[in-house]
């Protein structure tokens, strides 16, 4: 469960209009010329050059090691895992939730919520279920690609990072628009994690101490991939 941000004294907060720092190249080549995604969902790849995860070993237990690293970097002071993944088709209450609609949003404490590629079905008797339509991983690279695409990103001065997808079109105002992502974290996060994933899973060992909170076995971290959203009288 994602807790909602509350500013305090430690807090870096900027003006989005002044947080124009450049992205380093390396990193453009990397995350969007080269994408990143799970093998399971090479058909759904978002560049034509995609990175197939599974090229450097990370599939299966792997890929599940590769997100708890990832969650990991999200990790609020107070032991909560602020990345959250939503089966909806917009992510604006969350992301308002987060502080990171302000018009100077918190830069310095990692967090974000992203919109999982998903399909609603409603049977006759009323029951509604939703199948994910990618993996967690393919869906987290997939939104740091369409924000770096898109120009949907800010960096401040001391290499924090702000990073916006969102499906409407690039002149909608920011109260108007419907967002799909929103990720704060930092430049060496994105550098960290280019270089893990170069490495190869082999390279890669999980500390052993790792809390209980990022400890899955499934690359769909918290959330099944169907779930029933509500039931009729007969199936409660």
């Amino acid at each position: 469960m994602i807790k909602r941000h509350k500013d305090t004294s430690d807090c870096i907060r900027a003006s989005l209009d002044i947080c124009s720092q450049a992205l380093p190249e390396e990193l453009i080549q990397f995350y969007l010329i080269g994408c990143p995604y799970a093998k399971s969902d090479a058909s759904a790849s978002s560049a034509v050059q995609g990175l197939n995860l599974s090229d450097r070993g990370w599939e299966k237990r792997a890929l599940s090691k590769l997100l708890r690293w990832i969650q990991s970097r999200f990790v609020s002071d107070d032991g909560y895992v602020q990345l959250g993944f939503f089966a909806s088709d917009a992510v604006n209450e969350t992301i308002e939730m987060l502080g990171l609609t302000d018009s100077t949003p918190c830069l310095s404490h990692p967090r974000g919520a992203l919109q999982i590629n998903n399909k609603v079905t409603v049977s006759e008797s009323g029951k509604c279920t939703v199948k994910l339509r990618e993996t967690y991983a393919t869906c987290f690279f997939r939104h740091i690609r369409n924000s770096i695409a898109h120009g949907g990103f800010y960096i401040n001065d001391k290499g924090h990072i702000l990073l916006f997808d969102s499906s409407s079109r690039p002149n909608t105002s920011a109260d108007k628009k419907k967002y799909s992502a929103a990720i704060v974290s930092n430049l060496s996060f994105l550098f960290d994690l280019k270089q893990l994933i170069e490495a190869g899973a082999d390279a890669y060992e999980e500390p052993e101490s790792a809390p209980e909170y990022l400890k899955t076995d499934s690359y769909r971290v918290n959330l099944q991939s169907d779930v029933i959203l509500s039931s009729t009288e007969d199936d409660q």
